[in-house]
């Protein structure tokens, strides 16, 4: 068996004339292997996926077996060829699989596919040549072609010559015609008892036919490699905690003995990208593709190349996100494990705290999730407690304290996906104790009540190394399911609120680098490297709530002000029963722009610290960002039953930032952002134009 290694994956060499195809997530050998007259090899070729740090797989240029129409040939159809090369009268074209499987488009399907061929001087001949030529383009099929029908032109009537590049014309429309059906792989070649590998007729006379043999490749062997820090290296190939991977595969092995190939034996290219691009959904998990042919022709091994981060995490971070009140100073203490039972199930504990040794604000949150029946079904179960005050809730003007408890279940469905992007279907129903020490009715009065709000919702996924799009829109609704009483309501902290109520919860967030959008043939061609690279992000962000007018608890409105909302402005300033949250930020990564080194020679904490991108299109160990960013913010009362003292608010914050990251572990943000409209909700000192102030979070992770 013949291999090519790329960058620590092996790919095979199929034939004498393979040609690399980058896949995205898929890395692939492909070759076509056409010869006539010329006595060369006819081959596609894009470069190879490059391997970043820890494994981490950078953007790669777009390249790759895709199915193309006759428009978009390889480089060599576009040359300008010699009208006097070969030529060969075919009276028929005989289509034929080298191993038949019943998951391979019919013959008859193939055939019938139409595609253009040139027409010059009497003889068929590829487009482009006749466009070179000034002849004429014709749409055709291999079935027309055969029967001699509808193919006039000009004073023509169903030639049978053919120029040299339209045979090899024909090959590539057929591999095209099998690509289309997600099969890749694929080779196809004339018959040897007809035409030679040089280009020699060996037929009898011309009415004999010629044979096209489409050759594909079948899994014929599986398995998985680990990579990342999850197993040392003695546990790397066909780990059990991996079986789960081979299980669930797309592509399955023919049984041995079996008198039909297994249809799922098959190199199909979009059935492994959407497996592998659902896998990569898990965090802390990516998971690529290497093919590789082994001794016998059209048999090929499948490797599942899966890099995995450390299973658990425990991390610590320290934020000004507090209010006036409460202390300004946030501790939050977590624990994650993404693989709990290895099942792809995560649990996440979160603990949030004012004060080290007074918590007067202090939270605690719980999440397990994990697949049910189907990897495409996730449920989830949340439960949280919380102790507050009224200027955590935007209502600094008002004087109570409380607490919550909340449980959550919630199932999502990935009912929809192209390649890597996914739509979910949300469903779920949360419960939740709202218990208020109310100072402001004239004597303390103690109040509790209960919610049960069922939710529904759908929500977008698209993660890639060049952009991130991430959406969700819910709503959420209080039916009164538990009768509740409207003094205790009002106990709560607000004047006369709704017993029923619908809100509308959404939430958007997309970022981009901008090299490959403005710039992409530069960031795309790797002999200009200071142009082929990620520096240059925007990053966009949308949310809030929609309340219909309805009159809410201020435990379910919306709270605007501070470091996730609008910089600049103190956190919770203002609350609504509808708001409106919108940032922009322009982001330059210092080092993703440094010169590559490919010979890193630096340490961090006795590890290989790549200060440089190692690779084009790579990543460095650390990162310094530098950003301005414009946030606004709004907040709308309901007009029913307003209370005098109620007004809606508007917040435009701008600034500048900086961030500090260090090999995934630490991270520090500040920022520094200036408020433009004048805030007089909310807190006791009304907020001016010009006001500002410092927003910063250092999170520590092992």
């Amino acid at each position: 068996m013949k291999k090519i290694q790329k960058n620590g994956i092996d790919s095979a060499q199929s034939s004498p004339c393979p040609g690399w195809a980058s896949l995205g997530r898929l890395s692939l050998m492909v070759a076509t292997c056409a010869l006539l007259g010329t006595g060369t090899a006819l081959g596609q070729s894009a470069p190879a996926p490059v391997v970043g740090p820890s494994g981490r797989m950078p953007a790669t240029p777009p390249g790759g077996e895709e199915s193309r129409t006759s428009e978009d040939k390889p480089e060599v159809f576009s040359r300008r060829a010699d009208l006097s090369g070969p030529s060969y009268t075919i009276y028929q074209l005989v289509t034929t699989y080298a191993r038949p499987n019943p998951g391979l488009p019919s013959i008859e399907s193939v055939d019938r596919r139409p595609f253009q061929l040139g027409f010059v001087d009497g003889r068929w001949t590829s487009p482009t040549l006749a466009e070179d030529y000034g002849g004429k383009v014709v749409t055709v099929t291999i079935e027309k072609l055969n029967l001699g029908e509808d193919l006039k032109v000009g004073d023509y009537d169903g030639t049978r010559v053919f120029h040299v590049t339209a045979m090899l014309w024909i090959l590539e429309e057929i591999r095209f015609a099998i690509n289309e059906a997600g099969i890749v792989g694929v080779r196809t070649i004339f018959d040897p008892d007809t035409i030679t590998i040089t280009g020699e007729d060996l037929r009898q006379s011309a009415s004999d036919p010629i044979g096209i043999l489409i050759l594909t490749a079948e899994v014929t062997a599986q398995r998985t490699i680990a990579a990342g820090k999850r197993f040392d290296v003695s546990q790397r190939v066909n780990n059990p905690k991996h079986e789960r991977i081979l299980r669930d595969s797309p592509l399955q092995l023919t049984p041995e003995g079996a008198e039909v190939q297994n249809p799922k034996s098959l190199l199909r290219r979009d059935q492994l990208d959407r497996y592998t691009f659902h896998l990569n959904r898990h965090p802390g998990r990516r998971v690529d593709v290497a093919l590789s042919q082994m001794d016998e022709p059209g048999t090929t091994q499948l490797d599942y190349h899966i890099n995995e981060n450390k299973m658990w995490s425990v991390y610590y971070q320290l934020t000004n996100t507090g209010t006036e009140t409460t202390g300004e100073i946030r501790h939050r203490v977590g624990y994650l494990n993404n693989q709990l039972t290895n099942n792809d199930d995560s649990f996440n504990f979160d603990y949030i705290f004012s004060d080290l040794h007074d918590p007067g604000s202090q939270a605690a949150i719980a999440s397990y999730e994990l697949p049910v029946f189907d990897p495409r079904l996730r449920g989830r179960v949340q439960a949280m407690y919380a102790e507050y005050d009224a200027s955590e809730l935007g209502v600094a003007r008002e004087d109570f304290q409380g607490n919550t408890y909340a449980i959550d279940a919630q199932l999502a469905w990935n009912f929809y996906q192209r390649r890597n992007f996914f739509l979910d279907a949300i469903g779920g129903i949360d419960f939740r104790r709202i218990h208020v020490d109310n100072e402001n009715l004239g004597s303390p009065i103690e109040a509790t009540e209960h919610f049960l709000t069922p939710y529904i919702g759908i929500a977008a996924e698209r993660v890639t190394d060049r952009d991130r799009l991430l959406a969700d829109l819910r709503l959420v609704a209080d039916f009164d399911w538990l009768d509740h009483d409207a003094d205790t309501l009002r106990q709560l902290g607000r004047t006369q609120p709704d017993s029923e109520w619908v809100i509308l919860r959404y939430n958007g967030y997309f970022a981009t680098y901008l090299e490959p959008v403005f710039n992409r043939d530069a960031w795309e061609d790797p002999s200009t490297p200071e142009s082929s690279t990620l520096a240059h992000e925007a990053v966009f962000r949308v949310n809030g709530q929609y309340g219909f007018d309805n009159r809410l608890v201020p435990q379910y409105e919306s709270v605007v002000g501070g470091l996730y909302t609008v910089r600049g402005y103190p956190e919770s300033i203002a609350a609504g029963d509808t708001s409106f949250i919108a940032s922009a930020e322009y982001r330059y990564h210092v080092p993703r722009a440094f010169p590559v080194d490919r010979t890193p020679d630096r340490t961090l904490f006795g590890e290989p610290f790549r200060v440089s991108p190692q690779e084009l299109y790579a990543q460095p160990d650390w990162d310094l960002t530098l950003k301005v960013f414009a946030d606004v913010g709004m907040t709308y009362v309901s007009q029913k039953r307003r209370d005098i003292a109620e007004q809606d608010e508007t917040m435009f914050g701008v600034g500048v930032g900086a961030g500090l990251l260090i090999k995934q572990n630490i991270s520090a943000d500040v920022d520094f952002g200036v408020a433009l409209v004048e805030a007089q909700s909310g807190t006791p000192d009304v907020v001016e134009q010009g006001d500002s102030r410092v927003h910063f979070s250092v999170t520590v992770l092992y």
